[in-house]
């Protein structure tokens, strides 16, 4: 079976969900100082890395750890 047949995509709305609910295993909240605003912060550095193909060995923490942990959850929920 395919590795990501199972997997389920977030969009945009469902991805603001799902890092509103990971922001403490994740913290975000140390970028800004505020959940919200540092989790629009996290995506648009993230779009920025994933559109440039950076790789994560690349990144300063403590984005680096945050972005490592982001994609390990996303990999543990099966979720693209």
């Amino acid at each position: 079976m395919p590795r990501y047949e199972t997997f389920d995509v977030l969009d945009e709305r469902r991805l603001t969900a799902f890092l509103c609910r990971e922001e403490p295993a994740l913290g975000l909240k140390s970028l800004t100082g505020k959940p919200f605003t540092s989790i629009g912060a996290f995506v648009t550095n993230l779009e920025v890395v994933e559109n440039e193909l950076i790789p994560l060995s690349d990144l300063n923490e403590p984005f680096r750890g945050m972005a490592e942990n982001f994609y390990r959850l996303l990999d543990q929920f099966r979720l693209a």
